[in-house]
């Protein structure tokens, strides 16, 4: 009985040190997680951030390549006509 009893002890005292290992693994193993989504959460915010800035310029610059696609539409038209010594173009309406 005695020796069936120091058997369960052992059984115990080893089941006790692998939960601690698995619950110290699951520990560190968690927080490494939150380090990696918190460094991923930036990168996306960062991209995000970078990506609103591009759609900005890239509406800047269709309206004006289509500023740009209108006059040359009006000088092709003979609508336009450009004085050499002023600085801009002067519409003969």
């Amino acid at each position: 009985m005695q020796a069936e009893h120091a058997q369960l002890h052992a059984l115990l005292v080893k089941a006790n040190e692998h939960s601690a290992r698995t619950e110290t693994d699951s520990y560190q193993t968690a927080k490494k997680l939150e380090g990696r989504i918190a460094e991923l959460s930036f990168w996306k915010q960062a991209a995000s951030e970078k990506m609103q800035v591009r759609e900005k310029e890239n509406l800047s610059l269709k309206a004006k390549v289509a500023e740009l696609i209108k006059l040359m539409d009006q000088l092709s038209a003979g609508g336009l006509f450009f004085w050499g010594g002023s600085p801009g173009f002067i519409s003969e309406e």
